[in-house]
């Protein structure tokens, strides 16, 4: 299994669009159709829990086997 860090928790969730595919510089969400909240996309907060203004949508593996940031570094630092 690989696991894909580094960057935003958005840029490995299957509802994130690139900047590529929309008008905003760092892409949207399903959640966050115009601009999604920078509390989330600079990873100060996790979005596998409900955030105002997100629609119920949350964070979800893009691939399989894609782990959130969060569960990651925890075991990183758990040795």
């Amino acid at each position: 299994m690989t696991v894909r860090i580094g960057g935003s928790q958005c840029t490995i969730c299957k509802h994130f669009r690139t900047p590529i595919l929309t008008d905003s510089p760092v892409g949207t969400c399903a959640a966050f159709p115009k601009r999604i909240a920078a509390k989330i996309l600079n990873d100060r907060f996790d979005h596998r829990n409900a955030y105002p203004g997100d629609h119920g949508v949350r964070w979800e593996p893009d691939e399989p086997g894609d782990r959130h940031p969060v569960e990651v570094l925890a075991e990183i630092l758990d040795g």
